[in-house]
């Protein structure tokens, strides 16, 4: 167990960052999370003319739809102590390419949001996603450039008879009254960074 400046060994470390209506929920885990930019470079051109360019709205409209159906195929994993009890897979943000309506962008970026079970390792996901990209460089003679925005594998997860636990929980009980459950939870807590060896 590596120990940071300001803490002792045997300090219980709780972090309020999961909220529940009741007060009876213990976060022992989380979720990997994986945010990926996607930049897709075409040629700009005339709509009167496309052929004379090559349209990078429309092939990153191809690329997010062959990765949204390759992602919830392959990863199809669940684990009920998470709420949802399986990945996630998102296409998110997507930045403007042009500002006027007559032009075929040259260029196109957008974004994905991954919450990933815990079984699965990013890095293989990520080369599954450079895979598909790759694919769609080829077809379609474009270059298509992934930055890996945040990529957190996450950490083990604290197990659910460890001290701070146990004492949580008969605190929970004893103040509200209420049953206590452990749960794990989509990602990117404070308390990630404790567990990972990151505080």
């Amino acid at each position: 167990m590596k120990v940071y400046p300001g803490f002792k060994k045997e300090d219980l470390i709780l972090v309020p960052d999961f909220p529940s209506k009741e007060g009876g929920l213990i976060e022992v885990a989380e979720k990997s999370i994986m945010w990926l930019k996607f930049v897709v470079e075409g040629k700009q051109a005339h709509p009167s003319t496309p052929e004379e360019g090559i349209n990078a709205n429309r092939v990153a409209s191809e690329l997010i739809c062959r990765l949204d159906k390759m992602l919830h195929k392959r990863y199809l994993k669940k684990n009920e102590l998470f709420d949802p009890p399986n990945s996630t897979f998102e296409p998110t943000r997507r930045e403007e390419n042009i500002s006027n309506i007559n032009t075929l962008p040259g260029e196109d970026v957008f974004y994905w949001d991954c919450k990933v079970l815990p079984a699965y390792n990013l890095e293989e996901i990520f080369s599954k996603v450079e895979e598909e990209a790759k694919q769609v460089e080829k077809e379609f003679n474009v270059s298509v450039s992934i930055e890996k925005v945040m990529f957190d594998q996450a950490a083990p997860p604290t197990p659910k008879d460890a001290p701070v636990v146990e004492s949580l929980g008969k605190a929970v009980r004893s103040v509200y009254r209420v049953n206590t459950k452990t749960i794990e939870t989509g990602g990117g807590t404070v308390a990630a960074c404790f567990r990972g060896g990151r505080a």
